[in-house]
């Protein structure tokens, strides 16, 4: 018994950040919010779900997004505002109308399990608007590891300002970031949410290819210059930071 004991350990040595236990498993819908849940009247949060496929010629059936007071009696009416994509996931910035104070549940339903997803959120009149700075890339690291299910291959950015979610504004170059000709598309704070890990006090953008998720950007073997802006509760973005050279993970 004891040599299979000790592969059982090394293996866990071998595997970070709880991948094991906490990632072992298909990615799900989820919805980001603020740390403490609480947000303006008419406010805005995102869903990220796994990229949903359908065949040749077809679109993916719609998602269903409601939304309802804390008692489930009374509807609230939301709007999806924007939808982006990136290689494996969607993202909706959804806006419930509202300006009644209180809880609202945000609920999305209709296709399978792995789509089905519940957040809930306080209405609150003292809402303090988050800074208008612009967001800047502290540092990017390289992480990198493989595993019997999946594996990371990723350039991580840590963003000067925690927000809920980031818009990711990138071109192939400085001449064309500074020529307009840029492309985007929002990520959650932290992929965990993907596998409801919550997220940790400071953000991590994970550009390359996520654990058990697959690709969130496709370097395709090249540098980009990339900016980031932070997308808050009040539906209100903060200007769009510096952008950087970020190079794919080697």
């Amino acid at each position: 018994m004891r040599p299979w004991i000790l592969v059982i350990v090394s293996l866990a040595v071998v595997w970070p950040h709880g991948v094991a236990d906490a990632k072992c498993k298909s990615p799900r819908a989820f919805f980001t919010v603020p740390s403490d849940a609480r947000v303006p009247a008419n406010p805005v949060i995102h869903l990220f779900t796994p990229r949903r496929h359908a065949p040749a010629g077809k679109a993916p059936p719609p998602l269903n997004i409601v939304a309802h007071d804390a008692t489930g009696r009374r509807a609230v009416p939301v709007t999806v505002l924007e939808t982006t994509h990136a290689p494996s996931f969607e993202a909706s910035a959804v806006q419930a109308l509202t300006i009644n104070l209180g809880d609202i549940v945000f609920r999305v339903t209709g296709l399978s399990p792995r789509f089905e997803a519940t957040a809930t959120v306080k209405v609150v009149a003292s809402f303090a608007p988050p800074s208008g700075t612009p967001v800047t890339i502290r540092r990017t690291e390289a992480e990198s590891f493989f595993w019997t299910c999946s594996r990371q291959h990723s350039r991580n950015l840590t963003p000067s300002i925690v927000a809920p979610a980031y818009r990711v504004v990138w071109a192939s170059s400085r001449t064309a970031f500074d020529a307009g000709k840029r492309q985007s598309f929002i990520v959650p704070d932290a992929m965990g949410g993907f596998f409801g890990v919550d997220a940790e006090s400071k953000a991590v953008v994970e550009l390359g290819t996520s654990n058990c998720i697959g690709r969130t950007f496709d370097f395709a073997g090249r540098h980009a210059w990339v900016a980031l802006q932070a997308l808050h509760a009040d539906g209100i973005a903060t200007p769009l930071g510096p952008p950087r050279r970020v190079s794919p993970p080697k």
